[in-house]
C-alpha cells in the first residue's frame, strides 16, 4: 500500500467537514419545513404511514389504499429505517435521515474527484460543488423519497469501481438495487458501462465484475417489475408502469415498440422541446463540462431515459426527486470533463477552475427554496387541532396535515363529500399540492355543523357528532 500523500488528510476531513455541515443546514430545513406544515401525504406522509406499519408487524402495509405498498414501488431496503420510528415517532424522522443520507455523497464526490484528478483542491471543489449542487437540493427539498438514497449510494459505488474496491462495489450496488424497482435497470447500465471501459484497459477481472452486474440485474429487474410489483398490486396495469403504458403495458409490448417503431425514442425524448430543455437545464447546471466527457456521460443514458419517456410531467420535467439517479453520473462526467478541460491548450487550469466555479454559482442561483415563514401562532393553532384527535381514531386530511397524523392504520386523503373516518382535518390555506383541494371545499361546505374546531383557516370535523 503506498503511503498516503502528505496533506491529504487536512483536504479528506474539509470534505468530511463539508458534508457534516450540509447534514446539519439542510437537516434543520427540511424539519423546519415539515413543522411549518409544508410536507405533504404525497409521498412523506404515506412513506413514514408504510414504515410505521413495518416497525409494528404489518411489513409495507399502505393504509391509505389497504393492501402492500410493494406493488405501487418495490422498496425493501427501506425496513431497514423502520427502527428508526420506534425510536423518533415522528415523520420528521424520515426528513432528517434523508439529509444525512444525501451528505454522504459529499465525501463520496472527492475520493472521486481526488483519484481521477490527482489535484486535491479541484476535488474539493468538486465536494463543494456537490454540496450546493441545485439537483441534489430539488430532490432534497422534495418531500421524502427512496430515490434521493441512490445518489449517496451511487456515488459510493463509482468511488469503489475506479478504486479498484470490489468486495464494497458489489455490497453497494446489492443495496442500490434493492431501493427502488428502477435502480436495477440503471445497474444494468452501469454494469455494462463497467464492462466496456475494463474490455479498453485489457482488464479482464474488471471486464468480468461489469458482466456480472449486468447480467444479474437484468433478470431482477425483469422478475421485480414484471412479476413481483403485479402481484402485490393485484394486477399488472395498477402497476407502477402506468407512467410508461403509452409504450405497452406487458414485456412484449414494450420491446416491440422500440424494435418495430426505434423512432419513437426520439420522438418521446429530446425530439420534445420540453423534455430536450430539461436536458439542456442539466448541461447547464455542469456548465458544459459533460459536454467534454461524452464516453462518461454514457452512464447517464439509462437514469436519463427513464425520466424522459414518462408520461408524468414532474419526470420529464426532471423535477424533485426524479434526477437523483443521475446526479452522480452527472458529476463523474464533469470530473472527466474538467480533467480534459485543464490538459488542453494554454490557460487550461485557469479555464477549467472557472468552469467549476460557473457550475456552483449557476446552483447557487437556483437553490430551491425549503420552506416559507409561517407565523407561530398558527402552527400553534395546528398542535391544539392534533390535539383533539386520538392516537386511534380514523382521519381524513387535507395533504400537507397527513404527515403529522400518518401514524395510524385509520388515515386517507379526504376523497368525497362523505366518509368513513371519525374525523376531518382540512387547511384552507396550504400551498402543498392537494389533488382534492374542490372535494375538500365541497365537504366543509356540506358539513359545518360538524365543525367542532376552526382557527388559522384550519378546521376539524367530527363525523360523529349529530347534524
Amino acid at each position: 500500500m503506498s503511503e498516503r500523500p502528505k496533506g491529504r488528510t487536512a483536504f479528506v476531513r474539509a470534505a468530511w467537514g463539508l458534508s457534516a455541515v450540509f447534514a446539519l443546514v439542510v437537516g434543520r430545513l427540511k424539519l423546519l419545513q415539515h413543522e411549518r406544515l409544508q410536507t405533504s401525504a404525497f409521498d412523506l406522509g404515506v412513506y413514514a404511514n408504510v414504515l410505521w406499519n413495518t416497525a409494528h408487524g404489518r411489513p409495507f402495509f399502505n393504509a391509505f389504499d389497504g393492501r402492500s405498498f410493494l406493488g405501487q414501488h418495490f422498496i425493501p431496503a427501506l425496513a431497514l429505517l423502520a427502527p428508526l420510528l420506534r425510536v423518533w415517532s415522528d415523520a420528521a424522522a424520515l426528513l432528517a435521515f434523508q439529509s444525512a443520507a444525501l451528505a454522504l455523497a459529499i465525501p463520496a464526490v472527492y475520493l472521486l474527484a481526488e483519484r481521477e484528478l490527482d489535484d486535491r483542491r479541484a476535488a474539493l471543489g468538486f465536494a463543494a460543488l456537490c454540496a450546493v449542487f441545485a439537483p441534489l437540493h430539488r430532490a432534497s427539498a422534495y418531500d421524502f423519497h427512496p430515490a434521493t438514497l441512490a445518489v449517496p449510494l451511487l456515488a459510493w459505488s463509482l468511488y469503489f469501481w475506479r478504486s479498484g474496491r470490489r468486495t464494497a462495489l458489489l455490497a453497494t450496488l446489492a443495496l442500490t438495487a434493492l431501493v427502488q424497482e428502477d435502480l436495477p435497470l440503471v445497474l444494468v447500465g452501469f454494469g455494462a458501462y463497467a464492462a466496456w471501459e475494463a474490455s479498453r484497459r485489457r482488464d479482464r477481472n474488471g471486464r468480468r465484475d461489469g458482466l456480472v452486474v449486468a447480467a444479474v440485474a437484468a433478470p431482477y429487474f425483469a422478475l421485480v417489475v414484471f412479476v413481483l410489483m403485479p402481484h402485490f398490486a393485484g394486477g399488472w396495469r395498477a402497476s407502477y408502469w402506468e407512467y410508461y403504458a403509452r409504450l405497452g403495458m406487458t414485456p412484449g409490448s414494450l420491446a416491440a415498440g422500440f424494435v418495430l417503431h426505434p423512432w419513437r425514442l426520439w420522438a418521446l425524448t429530446l425530439g420534445d422541446p420540453e423534455k430536450a430543455a430539461a436536458v439542456l437545464g442539466l448541461v447547464g447546471f455542469t456548465s458544459g463540462l459533460i459536454l467534454l466527457a461524452p464516453r462518461e456521460a454514457l452512464l447517464l443514458a439509462i437514469p436519463l431515459a427513464l425520466n424522459l419517456i414518462s408520461a408524468n410531467p414532474a419526470q420529464y420535467r426532471l423535477q424533485a426527486h426524479y434526477s437523483a439517479t443521475m446526479i452522480p453520473f452527472l458529476f463523474y462526467a464533469m470530473i472527466a470533463g474538467y480533467a480534459r478541460l485543464s490538459r488542453r491548450g494554454a490557460l487550461r487550469g485557469p479555464r477549467a477552475l472557472a468552469a467549476l466555479a460557473l457550475a456552483a454559482a449557476g446552483s447557487l442561483w437556483n437553490l430551491p427554496v425549503y420552506s416559507r415563514p409561517t407565523d407561530a401562532a398558527r402552527l400553534q393553532s395546528a398542535r391544539a387541532l392534533f390535539a383533539e384527535i386520538g392516537p386511534d381514531d380514523s382521519v381524513a386530511a387535507s395533504a400537507n396535515l397527513v404527515p403529522h397524523l400518518c401514524f395510524r392504520n385509520g388515515i386517507t386523503m379526504l376523497n368525497g363529500p362523505d366518509t368513513p373516518a371519525r374525523w376531518v382535518a382540512l387547511d384552507a390555506r396550504t400551498r402543498v399540492t392537494s389533488y382534492l383541494s374542490h372535494v375538500e371545499a365541497d365537504f366543509a361546505g356540506r358539513h359545518l355543523d360538524r365543525l367542532v374546531f376552526t382557527h388559522d383557516d384550519l378546521y376539524l370535523f367530527d363525523m360523529k357528532r349529530a347534524p
